[in-house]
């Protein structure tokens, strides 16, 4: 075999090595929305496991028809005292227990503009530790993503 012949096997062996490296690191970390931004899976699973979790969030034209579902994903109880979406403000005012959700109307604070238009609303939540009396602020670093729906 001469040296020629064994760098070329050589190059097409570490070719071979990147691209099922590449592959790999693509299957763990995920593919991106390919309609750019961030999809409505990856927005719900962030969010659902925040401190103060939304599991569930409907945002209609109306914003009456609007509906969010808090969780308390801490180990103690908390109050949700308010949410903040953009200059938009949803009194929350709910004690939670660990593990307890509450489903809350959008009142006239939160609302989207045309239904079936995407939106990305980011959230910042205000709760108060009900045992310490310690209040804190979660800012959500991935938006809620989801698709207005039209009210009734």
């Amino acid at each position: 075999m001469g040296r020629g012949q064994a760098a070329t096997e050589y190059l097409i062996m570490f070719a071979i090595a990147v691209i099922i490296a590449l592959i790999a690191v693509g299957a763990l970390s995920g593919f991106p929305d390919l309609g750019g931004g961030m999809g409505e899976r990856e927005s719900i699973a962030y969010w659902t496991t925040a401190n103060v979790g939304i599991t569930k969030y409907i945002l209609a034209t109306n914003s009456q028809d609007t509906r969010i579902t808090f969780r308390n994903n801490n180990n103690y109880p908390i109050m949700v005292e308010n949410v903040t979406f953009g200059n938009s403000t949803l009194v929350v005012e709910q004690v939670l227990s660990p593990g307890q959700s509450t489903e809350i109307g959008g009142g006239d604070a939160v609302g989207c503009p045309t239904a079936g238009m995407k939106y990305y609303v980011y959230a910042t939540i205000y709760y108060t530790d009900v045992s310490s009396g310690s209040s804190y602020g979660f800012y959500g670093m991935k938006p809620l993503v989801g698709t207005c729906q039209k009210s009734v």
